[in-house]
């Protein structure tokens, strides 16, 4: 035995701490207040584990590039030496079976979780439904709308309602519970488009609803200064709300779980 776990082991620190960790692991208070905690916040749960996943995957794949290009720099400044039946060239690794299993299996549960995010949404629509109907479904309703505030919560309302049936549509029909023609709310020129599936454009659509969302309130919060997780929000829905995704993956997956992370951090300060 190393004479540093002699040490540990000795030591009555090391004793106490792990006889208060084993009286943790078997008080059912814990695994109670864990439950709570998610059941009271389980799109902020899945919110940071889907990022955090994103985020591994990425670094994954991206770690032998990034590890020959240290190698690269250190070797150019000199700070280490290579035998001279080493060479340090420029071409790029390669990811190996397993680098690229892992990643795959990380970027996939990312995808898992997103649809778990969505089919929990498919539900919401109740709500805008009962709204309109209490509050807009009439002329007279409309001719209310007369003041700033009342202006701002009809354009939240209609916003957000048809981003959730456009979410609602595409996820619908990506999972095969509504035909694959079903492009009957799509423009003219999308519906000829066969590079992207409808399911595809109904998710763009969607994210531009959220998109012009966030720019509103980043406008709105322009004299206060635009907090960190709305400007995330703005940043990522454009990502989402574009054909081809205006950001790489990699710097989607930080920008995902600086913005995941930043929320969660303070939903547990709370």
């Amino acid at each position: 035995m190393s004479r540093l776990s002699k040490i540990n082991l000795e030591s009555p620190n090391a004793v106490g701490s792990f006889v208060q960790f084993a009286r943790l692991l078997s008080n059912p208070l814990v695994y109670d207040k864990i439950n709570d905690f998610i059941t009271n916040n389980k799109d902020s749960v899945f919110d940071i584990v889907q990022y955090s996943a994103i985020l591994i995957s990425e670094i994954i794949r991206n770690y032998p590039k990034l590890k020959h290009l240290i190698r690269k720099l250190l070797f150019r400044f000199k700070l280490i030496k290579v035998e001279s039946n080493e060479k340090v060239d420029d071409q790029e690794p390669q990811l190996t079976e397993t680098q690229q299993y892992y990643s795959t299996v990380f970027r996939s549960m990312y995808g898992y979780i997103s649809d778990i995010r969505i089919a929990q949404g498919i539900f919401a629509i109740f709500p805008y439904i009962s709204t309109f109907l209490k509050d807009y479904n009439s002329l007279e309703k409309l001719k209310n709308i007369n003041t700033k505030d009342k202006l701002f919560d009809f354009t939240t309302w209609a916003i957000f309602a048809i981003y959730t049936v456009f979410e609602n549509l595409g996820f619908l029909l990506s999972h095969d519970f509504i035909h694959d023609n079903f492009n009957h709310l799509l423009l003219p020129q999308h519906r000829k488009d066969k590079g992207l599936s409808s399911s595809d454009w109904y998710y763009v659509y969607s994210c531009r609803f959220w998109c012009l969302w966030n720019a509103i309130e980043v406008l709105k919060d322009l004299k206060n200064g635009v907090q960190f997780n709305l400007l995330c929000d703005l940043i990522l829905s454009y990502h989402w709300s574009t054909t081809t995704g205006a950001l790489d993956k990699t710097s989607f997956a930080i920008i995902g779980f600086a913005n995941s992370f930043t929320k969660f951090r303070r939903l547990l300060r709370q």
